[in-house]
């Protein structure tokens, strides 16, 4: 978790890079989700 502009947070997901491709199909489902779980902060995936 970083703080980004604005006094909001992040959240920083690092993902191994032979496994992005899988996460690259369901990131659109799996960031709402997951910025809903963790009122409203953004959530971003890093290849790793």
């Amino acid at each position: 978790e970083i703080e980004v502009g604005g006094g909001r947070k992040a959240i920083i997901i690092f993902v191994p890079v032979p496994q992005l491709k899988s996460f690259q199909k369901i990131q659109v489902r799996l960031v709402r989700e997951m910025e809903k779980k963790f009122s409203g902060k953004h959530v971003v995936f890093i290849a790793q």
